[in-house]
């Protein structure tokens, strides 16, 4: 019924596979929040054979509740299509389960488990020098010209004075452009530039952290959470303690965008 072969009497690698699993040790992982990039982590860290796919004997040894193997209830439950292997999206389904229904998914994994991290953020000057290249950008050749970047500040009313010299300076290339990385340089010298950057091209869920996340770090602290709530009106900073602790998914003691971002989460 499993794709296996068991007999009355089991293999030597079969009894050193079906025994108790000690949950006292230290290499047990416990997740709490569900994440597809770290469910594929946390499956190919299980995949002990790397075969894309878990036996009974990897599900024993990494997962809880399995059964044993004259009875693997466990097992039978998670392999809805009945081939005697666990498939990601069968394990993913697992661990989602137990994770919306308020529980903390454990495993014991059998290869390293690299859970992928968070994706650095943009600094305030990266984003403007992205946004001063998609105003300014009128020919969509991905850089600005010397017309290009004198209409833009012309537009905005910003200092013009840099002249050619310094336009050939910041074209470090030399191909009579100016690229993204290159109006970095630019974007230092005006602060008015990093507020272009900042109205014109924040990605629309960071946008649920303006005005609270008062450093510009991408991240909300219980402390600025209830500054940005007395503004709004002195009485709603009461609150402030409830709503962090109820928008901080992963208990990391900060918010961030996804977190604040409630839109169709109900």
């Amino acid at each position: 019924m499993f794709g296996l072969a068991l007999s009355s009497a089991p293999t030597a690698q079969a009894k050193s596979q079906d025994k108790p699993q000690d949950k006292s040790q230290s290499n047990w992982v416990s997740l709490r929040i569900h994440d597809e990039s770290i469910s594929r982590a946390a499956f190919r860290a299980c995949d002990g054979n790397a075969d894309d796919r878990l036996s009974i004997f990897e599900a024993r040894q990494c997962l809880e509740r399995m059964g044993s193997l004259e009875d693997p209830q466990g097992f039978r439950q998670l392999d809805t299509d009945k081939d005697g292997q666990l498939s990601w999206s069968e394990f993913d389904r697992h661990y989602r389960g137990v994770c919306e229904r308020g529980g903390s998914f454990r495993m014991r994994p059998t290869r390293r488990f690299q859970p992928p991290r968070r994706p650095r953020r943009a600094s305030a000057p990266e984003l403007a020098a992205q946004s001063v290249v998609q105003l300014g950008d009128k020919d969509q050749d991905g850089a600005l010209d010397k017309n290009e970047l004198h209409a833009l500040l012309t537009e905005f009313r910003m200092p013009k004075g840099f002249g050619k010299q310094g336009f050939a300076l910041l074209d470090s290339d030399h191909s009579g452009t100016l690229d993204q990385k290159e109006l970095l340089l630019l974007v230092q010298t005006m602060p008015g530039l990093i507020d272009l950057g900042r109205q014109e091209v924040d990605p629309a869920p960071d946008s649920q952290l303006a005005g609270a996340d008062k450093n510009d770090d991408g991240e909300v602290t219980r402390q600025e959470l209830d500054k940005a709530l007395r503004l709004l009106h002195p009485s709603l900073a009461r609150w402030s303690r409830k709503v962090f602790t109820d928008a901080d998914a992963d208990k990391d003691g900060v918010l961030t965008a996804d977190e604040l971002d409630t839109t169709g989460k109900r």
